[in-house]
């Protein structure tokens, strides 16, 4: 009968200590790697808030801050801007952002420009409704990829309050940012309006 050796005491005091000194080192990374993303996020809320609030106007018709406020407002893979439409002769005052989509495989929700909405109706004052249309970047795709509106009504009706009083300070902005909800999952399918529908519904 063959006898196998027990491993020394001092063998197995030392296995013990590298594996615990492995896992402290994971649970080290994994926190840290946590943490720098949350960082990140945090960074990325505080740079849009001070641009926003640099950037707020009372008037629809400062086009220049309009459209740097548009800019300022993260999109959906795959869509950039296009031309910005101001309606400022007559109330309602509204604004119209046009949107190239790059590829007919391309979805959106309305959870993509609602948030943007949002931000936009606290840091311009008297703006009255935006209204996002996104068009084909294929000729042959004739019809608008999405088309969402929202009116300032809209709006405080979905967040329970006047979202222009979160517009006084860069910190207020940032905390309109957590409180704005996911509302219900709305996908627009390609082609649901065309020219004449948008002008009626827009009316600038």
């Amino acid at each position: 009968m063959k006898i196998i050796p027990q491993p020394s005491k001092k063998l197995v005091f030392w296995v013990v200590i590298i594996t615990a000194l492995l896992c402290l080192g994971l649970f080290v990374f994994w926190t840290n790697l946590k943490e720098h993303g949350n960082e990140n996020a945090t960074d990325g809320t505080t740079n849009l808030a001070r641009a926003l609030y640099k950037n707020k106007t009372q008037y629809v018709e400062n086009n220049v801050k309009v459209i740097t406020l548009i800019d300022q407002l993260p999109l959906p893979s795959g869509i950039t801007r296009g031309a910005v439409e101001l309606s400022t002769a007559e109330k309602p005052y509204g604004v119209l952002i046009h949107y190239n989509v790059d590829n007919h495989s391309i979805t959106t929700e309305e959870n993509d420009f609602f948030k943007n909405s949002v931000l936009l109706f606290a840091t311009i004052d008297n703006v009255d409704k935006i209204t996002h249309a996104g068009h084909w970047k294929i000729s042959e795709l004739s019809s608008y990829s999405f088309y969402y509106t929202f009116s300032r009504s809209d709006i405080e009706n979905a967040m329970g309050f006047d979202v222009r009083e979160y517009s006084g300070s860069e910190e207020k902005l940032a905390e309109l940012m957590a409180k704005i909800p996911l509302r219900e999952r709305t996908t627009n399918s390609p082609g649901s309006y065309d020219q004449e529908s948008i002008g009626k519904l827009f009316s600038l």
